[in-house]
This record gives C-alpha cells, sequence and structure tokens, in this order.
C-alpha cells in the first residue's frame, strides 16, 4: 500500500526560517545549526525545498530548484547531504507522478528483501513510502529507513549483502550490474545508522566500482565485510563515522580480509586487517589511524545488523557466536532497564496511594469528632428546636464522615493493590538482574573463548571506536594491569589515535625528574597541585572505590587563586589573599592542646582547598583510607600530622566532600 509523503505548505502558515536561494552563490547551502539535517523530511514545492525536523521545525529553501546546479547542505559539524541525495529525498515535482507514468512492476528491481524486524519502509523515486516485507524488490533511487525496532537485510543482483539496525536512514544511489560480465558500479549514501556490508561481484571485480557514502567521509569497498556506524550530531556532539574491518569466510572455507580506503577533505586512511578501525568526527580532517575493535564493541553497535545479515554465515563461525551473545547480553540489559523504570512507576504510585490513603483517615477522624461534638450538643440542647437543629446537623455531619470512610476503605484498596503491583514488578527486577548476571556470563565466555581461538586477547577488551560502546547495566571490570591508571582506558603512551603520548616509564618520578627519593609534601600551597609517587593507601573494603588523587587530574591553578574540587567533582576558582588570609600565616595562631594517642597519619596531599588549607588523604594505622580531610582539630591539616581516635576527646576531623 503505497502512501503519499508529499505535503503542501502555506509558507504564511508555519513559524518557519527562510533561506533565499537565488540571493547565494558557491556550491553549498551553509546551516551550521542544524543538527537534524540526516533525519529531516525533504519536501518539494514548486521550485521550493522544505526541511522538516522530526520535531515539527522547519526550513524553507526559496528557490533551491530553480539553480541549474542545485547546492548541497551542510548541516552543524559539516555534515554534507549532496545535491544529487537531496534531489532523491525531496522526490519528484509532482506527488505520485512516477507511479502513475511507469508500473513499479516493470521497473527491474536491484535487490531484495531477506530479513525484516519492526518497522522497516522504502520511500520510492517519486516520494511515496512503502512498508517493506520479506520478499519485497529494492529499487534503485530507494531510501531504506528503520523505526526505533526497525532492521532490514537486502540481497542485490551481484551478491552483495547489507543490513541496516534500528534508527538508519540510507539511499541506494546506484546500482548497475552485467552478470554476465560480473561488472559493474554500486553506491550508496547512508545518512544515519548502523549497517553491515558483505560485497558481492562489484567489488570484488573492481576495486573502484564499490563506494558507501556518509555525510562527512566515503568509504571505498575492495571486497570486504565491513561495519559503518554514522551517527547525526547530538547533544552538541558533532557528527561521527566509525568503519571496523571484519574477517570473511570464503567459498573455500578459509578465512580473509578486504580492504577499504576511508577518505574525507583532510585525508585517508587505508584499513586492511582483522579488526581495525577508524572514526572520524571532522570532515575538515584525515580519519584516525587504525585501531582494534572489540568483540563486545561490534556486538553492541552493530550487532543486531550484523545479525539481520542475509550473508551472515560469512562471519567466521566463533565470532558470529560470540556477538550474538553480546547482544543477547545488551537485550538482557535494556530489559532490566525496563523492569526498573516501571519498578520505579510502581513504588512512586504506591507511595501516592498510602499518603492519600493516611491522609484520608485524618479527614475521617476530623468528620468523626465534628458529628460526634454535634450530637453530644444536640442532647444538651436547652430546647427541643435547638435539639432538632442540632440533631440534623449532627446526622450530616455523621453522613459525610462514613462518606469519608468509604473514600478511605477505597484509597487502601487501591493502596494495597498499588503495593502487589510493586512487589510483582520488584520481582520482575529481580529476574532481570539474574537474567542479565547470566547473558553477561555467556557472553564473557563467548567473547573470551574467541579472542584464545584467535590468539588476541585484545578482542575481549572494551573498545569504543564509536562512541557509543557504554553497557547499561555496570558488570565485572577487568582488573588494571601494573603500572596501568585504572581511571584512564587508553594504554599508556598511546592517545587513542595511535599517536604517542610521552607517557611515564615505570621507576619515573610523576614530576619529570629520576627515580629517588619522593619529596615530602609541605602542605603549603605553591601554585602548582601536589602529587605524590605513593598512590593513597587501598581500602579493604571491596564494596568502596580506591580514593583518586584529584591533583593527579586537576589542572595547575593561575597565580592567585585556588583550584577548588566540590563534592560533584567540578572545579571552580576563586581569588585569594595573602600573607596573614592564610590561618597557617597567623602569628597568633597556637598549636592545639595535647591530644590522645595518634592513631594515623597524613600520607598525601589531594586538592586545594577553598579557604586556602589543604586536603589530604589520611590512613589509619592499618592502612585504610579514610578519606580527605581539611582539618583536625579545628586546625589546618598538613603532611604528617597524626590524628587521633574518634571519641570524645579525639581530634575532629572536616571532611571536604568526601
Amino acid at each position: 500500500m503505497l502512501e503519499n509523503q508529499q505535503s503542501s505548505f502555506d509558507q504564511n502558515s508555519y513559524n518557519a526560517s527562510y533561506v533565499d536561494i537565488r540571493t547565494l552563490s558557491g556550491d553549498e547551502v551553509s546551516l551550521p545549526d542544524v543538527s537534524w539535517l540526516t533525519s529531516a523530511t525533504f519536501h518539494r514545492q514548486g521550485p521550493d525545498l522544505i526541511l522538516e525536523s522530526p520535531s515539527g521545525e522547519r526550513i524553507f529553501l526559496i528557490g533551491y530548484f530553480d539553480s541549474a546546479s542545485p547546492m548541497d547542505l551542510v548541516g552543524l559539524g559539516g555534515a554534507n547531504i549532496p545535491a544529487h541525495i537531496v534531489n532523491v529525498l525531496s522526490g519528484s515535482r509532482t506527488p505520485g507522478q512516477f507511479a502513475q507514468a511507469v508500473d513499479t512492476n516493470s521497473v527491474e528491481p536491484i535487490g531484495q528483501i531477506e530479513t525484516v524486524e519492526g518497522g522497516v519502509f522504502a520511500v520510492r523515486v517519486d516520494g511515496t513510502r512503502v512498508s517493506l516485507k520479506q520478499g519485497d524488490p529494492i529499487f534503485q533511487g530507494d531510501t531504506l529507513e528503520t523505526g526505533e525496532d526497525g532492521i532490514i537485510g537486502v540481497t542485490f543482483a551481484d551478491e552483495s549483502t547489507l543490513s541496516l539496525g534500528q534508527d538508519g536512514r540510507m539511499v541506494i544511489d546506484e546500482m548497475v550490474y552485467d552478470p554476465g560480465e560480473e561488472d559493474g558500479s554500486a553506491s550508496m549514501f547512508i545518512l544515519q545508522g548502523a549497517m553491515s556490508f558483505v560485497s558481492g561481484s562489484i567489488a570484488k571485480s573492481n576495486p573502484d566500482a564499490m563506494s558507501i557514502n556518509t555525510p562527512i567521509a566515503t568509504i571505498g569497498i575492495r571486497g570486504t565485510s565491513i561495519l559503518i556506524s554514522s551517527k547525526p550530531p547530538i547533544d552538541g556532539e558533532p557528527p561521527q563515522v566509525a568503519v571496523a574491518m571484519l574477517p570473511e569466510v570464503g567459498a573455500d572455507g578459509q578465512e580473509f580480509v578486504g580492504e577499504a580506503i576511508i577518505t574525507t577533505q583532510g585525508g585517508s586512511q587505508v584499513i586492511s586487517g582483522d579488526f581495525q578501525g577508524t572514526t572520524i568526527s571532522d570532515p575538515a580532517k584525515p580519519p584516525s589511524p587504525p585501531q582494534t575493535v572489540s568483540v563486545n564493541e561490534i556486538g553492541r553497535v552493530f550487532g543486531n545488523a550484523l545479525s539481520a545479515n542475509p550473508n551472515k554465515d560469512s562471519v567466521p563461525d566463533g565470532l558470529r557466536k560470540a556477538v550474538e551473545k553480546v547482544v543477547e547480553q545488551k537485550k538482557a540489559e535494556e530489559k532490566q532497564i525496563e523492569a526498573e523504570a516501571k519498578a520505579d512507576q510502581a513504588k512512586e504510585q504506591a507511595e501516592e496511594k498510602q499518603a492519600e490513603a493516611e491522609a484520608k483517615s485524618v479527614e475521617v477522624a476530623a468528620a468523626e469528632a465534628e458529628a460526634a461534638a454535634l450530637a453530644e450538643q444536640a442532647a444538651e440542647a436547652q430546647s427541643a428546636e435547638e435539639q432538632t437543629a442540632l440533631e440534623a446537623t449532627a446526622s450530616e455531619a455523621a453522613a459525610a464522615a462514613e462518606a469519608l470512610a468509604a473514600e478511605q476503605v477505597a484509597l487502601e484498596q487501591q493502596a494495597q493493590e498499588a503495593e502487589v503491583l510493586l512487589q510483582s514488578v520488584e520481582a520482575e527486577v529481580q529476574q532481570a538482574e539474574q537474567e542479565v548476571q547470566q547473558a553477561q556470563s555467556e557472553a564473557q565466555d563467548a567473547v573470551g573463548s574467541y579472542a584464545d581461538a584467535v590468539g588476541d586477547s585484545s578482542l575481549a577488551s572494551d573498545t569504543n571506536l564509536t562512541g557509543s560502546n557504554t553497557p547499561t547495566t555496570t558488570g565485572p571490570t577487568n582488573e588494571p594491569k601494573s603500572g596501568d591508571d585504572p581511571t584512564q582506558e587508553t594504554p599508556a603512551g598511546d592517545n587513542g589515535e595511535g599517536e604517542p603520548t610521552g607517557g611515564q616509564s615505570t621507576g619515573e618520578d610523576p614530576t619529570g625528574e629520576p627515580g629517588g627519593e619522593e619529596p615530602i609534601p609541605t602542605g603549603e600551597p605553591t601554585g602548582e597541585p601536589l602529587t605524590s609517587t605513593v598512590p593513597p593507601p587501598q581500602s579493604t573494603n571491596t564494596t568502596t572505590e580506591p580514593a583518586t588523587n584529584l591533583a593527579s587530574t586537576l589542572p595547575p591553578p593561575p597565580s592567585g587563586t585556588t583550584s577548588t574540587t566540590t563534592g560533584t567533582g567540578s572545579t571552580t576558582s576563586a581569588t585569594t589573599g595573602t600573607g596573614g588570609d592564610d590561618p597557617r600565616n597567623d602569628p597568633v595562631q597556637t598549636q592545639p592542646d595535647p591530644v590522645p594517642p595518634t592513631v594515623g597519619v597524613v600520607t598525601n596531599v589531594a586538592a586545594f582547598n577553598e579557604d586556602t588549607s589543604t586536603t589530604f588523604y589520611l590512613s589509619d594505622v592499618q592502612g585504610q583510607t579514610n578519606g580527605m580531610v581539611t582539618h583536625i582539630g579545628g586546625h589546618p591539616v598538613s603532611a604528617g600530622v597524626g590524628f587521633t581516635g574518634a571519641n570524645d576527646t579525639g581530634d575532629t576531623l572536616d571532611f571536604n566532600g568526601s
């Protein structure tokens, strides 16, 4: 069933933006604040182009189609939609023109839908939109769209296969293939979404004949299995394209890897190894150097698309099974999140009903007391007339109290039902948590087994090439290797783009001097954050995170200021005084009274406190970290100062947000 997607707009009917193309020169229209270009609906109205965002915002490009050479559209972050793609997305000049002029059954299809899940659509070249099902044909110029639950898999005439995951959108720009010569050319444009592509005869016979374009990069396919993620600008972040290579099983059962060349305005990058990936977030810069993409990230970002690819058997069996397990884990985590949200809602409703029932109980008590008082007054009335009136009033009050009591009973019943529902939903949460643990264990085993089988332990790590690999629930993590900074995901000496970062070697002082005696912190601000070569003692309580040396993560405060770390980890600056402003420099400062025996000592400086005293980590005699303290016994602390037990005669420890 075809739907007409075209609409007519009265330019005076909408609060919209207008750009008069007739007054512009050049080959592109710059829309630097538009983040929704890749998800826009493109309407052609006479000579004008109307862009409509998913939220209803509209931009009128006056006279766009009158130009002899239509312009590219460039949105936020340099995301570029070429003019010929704009023409395809906007449909024919007359809605339904193609369908009326040519029977679609007489047009030669270039591919066929093999797998479908959820909402999947094709927008034909005439602008009409059709819901797709398995077995439906695909034509040159079709725009494929998937909803938030949609996945599609396509086989093309040259036996190449493609799959597109949720919230995806791409244009089948060109597909020309001569099966007799096994030659042709193909081009596609992916606006957004995650896709899996396994090349066919075209890419294998002519390495320059197959390309997949994105708003910020072009990928040349040279006989390979490849994954592509195209993310539009979101929440102020620039657009991002990530490309990753997969090993492919050939007809002879042997694994091989093809090649892809990724090109931007700033340069090119070739990837040609197993699990090599590159990323682009600025079209003016070259793609990043190749880096490894883990099986975990492949599963989380591309797993659904990979599983829908009609040629998924070209993926090595162990890898395919590991990816499937990661997808199952992700789905279990999403199910847990839904259950937790449902439980929060049920808890809120139960508390609300209980509060209403309790409030109604108070009303009932007050009404019953009022009715009783009126009845007592009626009994003590001096005249029959007064007694009758008071009895009538008391009767009305008693009836009102009974009505309130009935409402109370109803509310208590609702509160009980809400509590039962809450208990049921909490059971669902517990079940979901167990399923996540099971799925997580199975995924870790499958990924680890594959990594062991191919002899590459890095495939079992957590990479973040796409910027999307954030587990939805917290699970076990690998312990950091010796010398690693547990707060950093990038290996020492590497900035994540294959470039050296000048990381320190073992045995060197963090200040840059050769290893030797560590400097003794004085506790006095020097204008630079102080660090210690000895990390804070680790807590023996395994349920809490070890304290972090904030000075190692904060830049040096400017002269005359102090860098203040708040309880939320944010940093502010404030101008400080000199000399007597610091209580440690006050000539009338006296030493504290004698204190009980010391049970701990300041170990190292963590950060500067806003009142110019210094924040320190403290360790007790068992070596446990007690937190960050600014004052001991009412006085600013310094390195080496001891503190006593927490009792009536011990020191008062003033903590700084810990």
